[in-house]
């Protein structure tokens, strides 16, 4: 959605100097297994898989002006869709809707050539549109494993009128499962069968893509109503004397009186929801609100009491790094590049394990390549500060943007 700002945020000389050994390290990581995993079961997921590999080896390859790495991604991608036929998965981290998003997003970044490649999303289109419908009948709304992540991507398809009408039906469906609590909507989410206020798997993720679907002009009317009652209801979870967060994890309902700083859950997730939904309707009390609470998420800054345990973008410094830079390009506001860069710098001193990939470990012991998850997302984060903000627009995956 275009309400960005066009400037330049580049590290200090001896910060950039060591993102760049950090990203040429993994970038090095990357190509040196790409033909060692012959006899692996190849994961073709964004999230969880090589296609995510494949996206932060095609950003570097543009930066680095190589080919020979632009090789190295287009063997990973190559391998993805190959295996792709075969993947059970339809849903947006580790399944097809995910992959076709990455294929959608390098030919708009023209990365690689649109005629063949385009004859891969249209061969896959209606089937995710189905399995998105599906989802979405059996209230299946998270966007990391259910309808929200494919109904995300397709659209990015909507020139197909088969597509804008069951984006149609996806939104029927929403406001059909929606909980009516005191002239406020929410909805009943799988994750811990609660009213999950989350951004991978619960109501935040919901929100942003209708508000994404209002920007598209899909069903306005009917989402404008869903929205405002479904963002008051966000709203009124704000713990009424916060000491570590503003908002639970899950619900106030529940107990919940702490969450988590991280993408996936707690205070950033429910920001992003509230902003996206201000901008498209132009509420500027809602935007300041927003601004507010990331500003409060800004001076959070100590790893323990914040949960935050490893580098990665789902739950870790990198995600923080993104996210701070991405409100920054937004508002033009200092405090959020200040709190940015330093993530970004916590993201390359948590790199201490002599027994990780490149220094890293995910969840204490897990070794991971994945973008949500591992080394490939934290290059796509490190390659973010290195140029203008265009370099960061895939974030649009992670409904940054």
């Amino acid at each position: 959605m275009p309400y960005m700002k066009k400037q330049l945020i580049l590290p200090s000389k001896r910060l950039r100097s060591e993102i760049l050994m950090k990203i040429e390290d993994i970038a090095s990581f990357l190509a040196a297994i790409s033909d060692k995993k012959g006899n692996e079961t190849i994961k073709p997921g964004l999230f969880s898989g090589y296609a995510g590999v494949a996206l932060f080896l095609f950003y570097y390859s543009r930066f680095k002006k190589d080919t020979c790495i632009a090789d190295v991604a287009m063997n990973y991608l190559e391998n993805t869709v190959t295996s792709i036929e075969s993947a059970l998965r339809h849903n947006f981290c580790g399944g097809i809707s995910g992959v076709c998003w990455c294929i959608q997003h390098l030919i708009k970044g023209e990365f690689i050539i649109d005629r063949e490649n385009r004859e891969i999303l249209d061969q896959f289109d209606q089937y995710i549109a189905r399995c998105a419908l599906h989802d979405t009948a059996l209230n299946y709304l998270d966007y990391l494993h259910g309808a929200i992540g494919s109904a995300v991507y397709l659209l990015s398809r909507l020139r197909n009128n088969f597509i804008r009408n069951k984006e149609t039906q996806i939104i029927d469906f929403i406001d059909s499962y929606k909980v009516v609590q005191t002239n406020t909507y929410t909805w009943e989410y799988k994750i811990g069968n609660k009213y999950n206020i989350s951004l991978s798997h619960g109501m935040s993720g919901t929100c942003v893509y209708l508000a994404k679907a209002y920007y598209h002009g899909i069903h306005k009317q009917k989402i404008k109503d869903i929205l405002s009652k479904s963002i008051q209801f966000l709203l009124e979870q704000e713990i009424k004397t916060p000491q570590l967060s503003l908002f639970p994890t899950f619900c106030t309902s529940y107990g919940d009186q702490v969450s988590r700083l991280g993408w996936c859950y707690g205070d950033i997730g429910v920001a992003l929801a509230i902003w996206h939904y201000a901008i498209v309707v132009g509420d500027k009390s809602l935007r300041k609100k927003a601004i507010e609470i990331f500003l409060f998420s800004s001076n959070r800054r100590d790893l323990k009491a914040n949960a935050i345990i490893d580098g990665s973008i789902c739950h870790g410094t990198a995600g923080l790094a993104l996210i701070f830079r991405r409100m920054y390009l937004y508002t033009n506001i200092e405090e959020f590049k200040e709190c940015s860069e330093y993530w970004l710098e916590q993201t390359l001193l948590i790199a201490k394990y002599k027994d990780g990939i490149i220094g890293y470990k995910f969840n204490m012991n897990d070794l991971s390549i994945d973008l949500l998850n591992g080394i490939s997302g934290i290059g796509l984060v490190l390659l973010s500060f290195l140029s203008d903000d265009r370099s960061q627009s895939w974030d649009e995956c992670l409904l940054l943007s």
